[in-house]
Parts: structure tokens; sequence; C-alpha cells
């Protein structure tokens, strides 16, 4: 659901994400469906998780760019692809400064998991788990479980 109001993202939501997460996210995987737009006079609704409201031309920008890297990196790790650790410290991902987020898909992804089941679980955008995943495979803290 996108909420638009005065020319901005007043309110976004995708499953259990909110804000630019969530227009990142549709735009990231997209779907086949249909869409309406309907008028509500009044206050716009807002999560609190969301913050202010986002100007549309940066936020799809930004998610248009996550859609094509994300794709690029689908090529090098699928999403079923199984992944084990090297042994290897991981090391830190660029431009992510969550470490709860970091340190739970290093968790997940050095026993195994899919980057699809690592998506689902941790409910953040497609784009961030699999642009870890790739830099640790580039680091060489992560390879490609065998079949």
């Amino acid at each position: 659901t996108l909420v638009l109001d005065e020319g901005r993202i007043a309110s976004a939501r995708h499953g259990d994400l909110a804000g630019a997460d969530a227009v990142h996210q549709l735009l990231e995987r997209p779907f086949a469906g249909s869409f309406a737009f309907s008028h509500r006079s009044g206050a716009t609704p807002s999560s609190a998780a969301e913050g202010e409201r986002l100007d549309v031309v940066p936020t799809l920008r930004e998610g248009m760019r996550r859609h094509d890297e994300l794709r690029r990196a689908s090529l090098l790790v699928p999403d079923d692809a199984s992944l084990e650790a090297t042994g290897r410290p991981p090391t830190p991902v660029p431009g992510e400064s969550d470490v709860d987020f970091v340190t739970a898909l290093w968790e997940k992804s050095s026993a195994g998991a899919t980057p699809l089941s690592a998506e689902e679980s941790l409910r953040v955008d497609s784009y961030r788990v699999r642009r870890a995943v790739v830099h640790w495979l580039e680091e060489g803290v992560l390879r490609l479980g065998r079949a």
C-alpha cells in the first residue's frame, strides 16, 4: 500500500516492511497485480516506523538501482543457493550500519541458509541480503555450498 499526499509518499507498506524499505521491495521484486486510486479526506495515516514523508523521485530511483543490482547479484547467488562458511571471519558490509541485521544474516548464511530464506526470516528488503552475501562471497568468507 502506498499513500501519496501532496506529491510525497506519506505511508508505504509491503508485508512486514514499511517506509522506504517497502517501496524498494516493491521495485526489487515486482509482481503481477492491479492497483486502484482512492481518495481519502482528512489526515493521512502514517507509521512511526516510517518517519518523514518520502520524496517520490529519489525513492523510486533508489528502488530501481537496487532492482538492477539485485538482478546482477542473483546471477551470482541464486535464490535457492546454499551457502557455507570458509572458516575466515566475516568482513563488514560496506554501507550497512545495522549490526544486528548483519550478525543475524551471517549466522544464517554461514549455516547454509539460502538467500531467499534469509530474506523471508529477517524481514528486510531483498537487496540488503543479497548485497551482503555477494560481498562475503567476493571476500572469500562464504562460498556456494556443494550440491
